[in-house]
């Protein structure tokens, strides 16, 4: 779906298969110009210079996005991640797209607007920075840490 979807648009697009998955396997077909597709690269590698990131949405992958300022379009299949990409598009840090409704078009059409709408890379920015504040493992550890201490 992203193939086609992103296929063409104003952007270069790195789609991850995921490690292990043979890229055959896949059944891409001939790829758009600004398509490249990788069996595996850390995110690490990818966030840093990415302008907007697709992906399911789940906790790791929204919070290293979150720590490079990288808005986000998800696409929540499974567990958590219908909850996790509703944060974040109420954040403001991204669009959602349930699973049952994402289509190549709406795809296309959600990435488009995050990447031409500098708001959402200031709200993934200002969601980064309350993360780094609020430091939710700290702050439980130093809770519990008081509680043991009483």
């Amino acid at each position: 779906m992203a193939a086609r979807g992103l296929a063409n648009l104003p952007c270069n697009v790195v789609l991850i298969a995921g490690e292990g998955r043979s890229l055959e396997s896949l059944n891409l077909g001939t790829l758009a110009p600004n398509i490249r597709v990788q069996t595996w690269t850390p995110l690490s590698d990818v966030l840093p210079v990415a302008d907007v990131l697709v992906a399911g949405g789940d906790s790791e992958t929204v919070m290293a996005a979150l720590d490079q300022k990288v808005p986000m379009v998800l696409v929540p299949i499974i567990l958590d991640q219908p909850e996790i990409s509703w944060r974040v598009a109420v954040s403001g840090a991204g669009l959602r797209i349930p699973g049952r409704r994402c289509s190549p078009v709406r795809l296309a059409a959600a990435v488009s607007r995050v990447l031409k709408e500098r708001q959402f890379r200031d709200n993934a920015a200002r969601a980064r920075d309350e993360c780094r504040q609020y430091s939710g493992g700290d702050l439980a550890a130093s809770l519990l840490e008081k509680l043991v201490s009483i």
